[in-house]
């Protein structure tokens, strides 16, 4: 099947992001923007075109990669995992009831974007290392603290929305929030304890995220943040880690491949954009649906005409699979049956 030419339609080329890096895949490339993040033959079985690719369709798998945090190796990824059993296993030990543990979010973010956001007051537990010659920190929102707090005071567990106002926490909070604090830096400390040499241990706490300083706002620091709930009633708990902290460690937990320089992702985006282009799809274009007696189709016999009620100008659905994706006007093209496209593309 083949286009039909249409002089009333205009290319769009220009104004489409993916037809401009289409175009722009045999333009030659500096030698200073080849380092990417994802290679040439990952992409190629995210998209299905590998047939290393053993765990399902390219969407599957573009889902699956989704869950692995952009600029961190998978090492860190490994750390964070641990993290949530080691925090289990630890506050299991001191707290009774039903725990449940989950890893929300494991991202590499700036000082200024991690600290800029907490509200006054907040509960942060400054945590350091001497091994490691660092700190980071950890902080509960309000609704993890408030859980906690009923937990730890014999209150029950029914949920409810804490309304603290502007209110300040009291010397009895400040304590039970120190206790949760040493559960999350025992429970980083297991975590890491098989890739670096690290001992980690809770310094203060803080109300007041502005007198607190881990180094330049424009640094970078690893965010990793865990739900917890007791029961039904729960919040978030979360480690802000500068990168600076892991001193001759870095390497375990910053990806190789990480482009520093804006713009510089370009190599892995347009092989991503050809693999997306050269993939095959198959389409159908369907006539007219109709639905008859299977009496009628057994005796179905050579040159019987089945009427369908259309005319000439009745358009054509084009299908992929179940979905249709456009109609169409069946016309003749350089001697072929073609379908001139009506209306745009739609997964609907």
């Amino acid at each position: 099947m083949t286009n039909i030419d249409n002089p009333q339609e205009v290319s769009s080329e220009q104004s489409d992001p993916w037809a401009v890096m289409l175009n722009a895949i045999d333009e030659p490339r500096s030698a200073g923007t080849h380092n990417a993040i994802l290679g040439d033959e990952e992409i190629d079985r995210l998209m299905g075109l590998s047939s290393l690719h053993q765990d399902g369709s390219g969407k599957a798998a573009i889902v699956d990669a989704a869950t692995i945090a952009i600029g961190l190796s998978p090492s860190m990824r490994q750390i964070a995992d641990a993290f949530v059993d080691g925090l289990g296993r630890s506050m299991r030990q001191g707290v009774t009831g039903l725990i449940d543990i989950s890893l929300l979010d494991l991202s590499l973010i700036r000082l200024s974007n991690g600290m800029g956001q907490l509200p006054l007051p907040s509960l942060i537990a400054t945590m350091s290392s001497r091994m490691l010659g660092g700190g980071g920190l950890v902080i509960a929102d309000q609704a993890l603290a408030a859980a906690f707090f009923d937990l730890m005071l014999g209150g029950s567990e029914v949920h409810t929305i804490p309304n603290r106002s502007l209110r300040p926490y009291s010397s009895l909070e400040l304590k039970l929030f120190k206790r949760l604090a040493d559960f999350a830096a025992r429970g980083f400390q297991e975590a890491v304890s098989e890739m670096m040499k690290a001992d980690f241990s809770i310094d203060k706490i803080e109300t007041n995220p502005y007198l607190i300083s881990l180094g330049k706002t424009s640094e970078s620091a690893v965010q990793l943040r865990v739900q917890i709930l007791f029961g039904r009633r729960g919040g978030t708990i979360s480690l802000l880690l500068p990168l600076t902290m892991f001193g001759a460690y870095e390497t375990l937990i910053r990806a190789d491949e990480i482009e520093r320089k804006e713009g510089a992702e370009t190599g892995w985006r347009q092989h991503l954009v050809q693999a997306a282009a050269t993939s095959s799809v198959g389409v159908e274009a369907v006539l007219a649906d109709i639905k008859l007696p299977l009496r009628t189709v057994l005796n179905f016999k050579i040159g019987q005409t089945i009427p369908l009620a259309l005319h000439p100008q009745s358009p054509i659905w084009l299908k992929c699979g179940d979905r249709r994706l456009a109609q169409g006007l069946m016309g003749r093209s350089q001697g072929q049956i073609a379908l001139r496209m009506v209306g745009t593309l739609t997964s609907k």
